[in-house]
């Protein structure tokens, strides 16, 4: 949650420097995208129509799409081994949950 939290705030910063308000940034637009991604969908990125509003959506999309891939499971498979995954499409889909709810908290 922490990373999340934080490539928000970055989101955020970057997108004040570009003259738009916090409220303007629709991370349930974010987050029902990533949601459908994990579902397996192919979603599609609903236009607001402003252009920079559309590129803030996307940007964070790109960043928060790498998150299940950064963080990763160990497992040990034997006395000197371990594997790594990448988070599962349900775990990363709890995170979102979290991730929205902490973000409707914080308003």
């Amino acid at each position: 949650m922490k990373r999340l939290n934080r490539i928000a705030a970055d989101h955020l910063q970057s997108a004040a420097r570009m003259g738009v308000k916090p409220e303007d940034l629709s991370f349930q637009l974010v987050i029902d995208w990533l949601r459908q991604h994990a579902e397996g969908k192919n979603p599609t990125l609903r236009s607001c129509g402003d252009e920079i509003l559309d590129y803030l959506h996307q940007a964070l999309i790109d960043d928060l799409l790498l998150e299940p891939a950064n963080i990763l499971l160990a497992t040990r498979t034997g006395r000197d081994s371990i594997r790594y995954d990448a988070m599962d499409p349900a775990f990363w889909l709890e995170c979102l949950d979290l991730f929205e709810t902490a973000l409707s908290e914080s308003q």
